[in-house]
């Protein structure tokens, strides 16, 4: 469920975010992609709630 394409991927945190702040939000982490967001949601997550 986390593997989603670089551009498909829709940011879950903030600037900064850690590994398990991410993870405590339910979403997905993977920062080996510079310029990328590193903290984003699951395939067919939810995106964009406040």
């Amino acid at each position: 469920e986390c593997l989603v394409r670089p551009a498909m991927r829709k940011d879950c945190g903030w600037s900064g975010i850690t590994r398990d702040e991410c993870l405590l939000k339910g979403c997905c982490f993977n920062s080996s992609i510079p310029g990328v967001a590193s903290c984003f949601y699951k395939k067919g997550g939810s995106c964009c709630s406040s």
